[in-house]
């Protein structure tokens, strides 16, 4: 698992630069550093005081949720490849949301295994 908290620290921080051409690339550079962040002390340490997943898991999902009842279809999900730069507003508001998706999985892999260490100490 070590070797998938770097991938995915590594992921983060690549999502977290591609950003910076956003309209507003802050708030994007914020959530997608802290989920790098949290990877990267589970990466180093083994352990993370659990509250930290917990906080970044809530702050994804609330969002991810605002995002994707508030916008796009369910078939703009079906053209979030299509191309790289924006095709439309519906599109880049499901990638979004499926970025902020998968912090929050990936924040629930961390919080699970942060309470199991806790336990075993």
């Amino acid at each position: 698992m070590r070797f998938l908290d770097l991938v995915m620290a590594l992921l983060f921080a690549f999502a977290a630069a591609l950003q910076f051409n956003d309209p507003d690339p802050i708030r994007w550079i914020a959530i997608y550093t802290a989920a790098c962040a949290v990877s990267l002390v589970m990466y180093i340490n083994r352990r993370v005081v659990p509250a930290v997943p917990l906080a970044v898991l809530v702050i994804a999902s609330v969002w991810a949720m605002a995002i994707a009842f508030g916008g796009p279809a369910a078939s703009e999900y079906e053209h979030m490849f299509d191309a790289w730069e924006m095709k439309s507003p519906s599109v880049e508001e499901a990638r979004e949301a499926s970025g902020l998706l998968i912090v929050a999985v990936w924040m629930i892999v961390l919080l699970v295994r942060a309470r199991r260490a806790a336990a075993r100490a």
